[in-house]
């Protein structure tokens, strides 16, 4: 997708192992030339477990917020965990919103992108994100 312009002005590579797609050290000494090694943005993962046992690998070890949500639906899935933060729900939220570049409401197509999605589609009635 990225090859045929689906995201313009991103730099998408891989697959790349854990260490290289974190650590450009790791990268270097295995001869691994990437833009991305060390400063990757996003990790994609092959499936529900693995990206479970990263995003909770982040979370309690690393201490680190995490968004999740699951593309391949009609519309993104915005995946949590009981345990998540507050911080990580929205975080998860915004996520999705900016994954669906439009979705159907009421009939009527609504672009994720305007400041009043939320709104429009009615996921909350006072103007922002509830």
């Amino acid at each position: 997708m990225a090859r045929h312009g689906a995201w313009p002005g991103a730099i998408v590579e891989g697959p790349l192992g854990f260490d290289n797609a974190i650590s450009s050290e790791a990268a270097r000494i295995k001869g691994i030339a990437s833009q991305v090694a060390g400063d990757a943005d996003l990790l994609l993962v092959a499936d529900l477990n693995a990206g479970n046992i990263l995003y909770k690998s982040f979370v309690y070890i690393g201490g680190g917020e995490c968004a999740g949500i699951v593309l391949g639906a009609r519309v993104p899935i915005v995946l949590t965990s009981r345990a998540d933060s507050l911080t990580a729900r929205l975080a998860s939220v915004a996520l999705a919103m900016l994954a669906a570049p439009t979705t159907v409401a009421g009939g009527r197509i609504v672009s994720a992108s305007t400041p009043d999605a939320f709104v429009r589609s009615g996921a909350a009635t006072t103007g922002s994100p509830a």
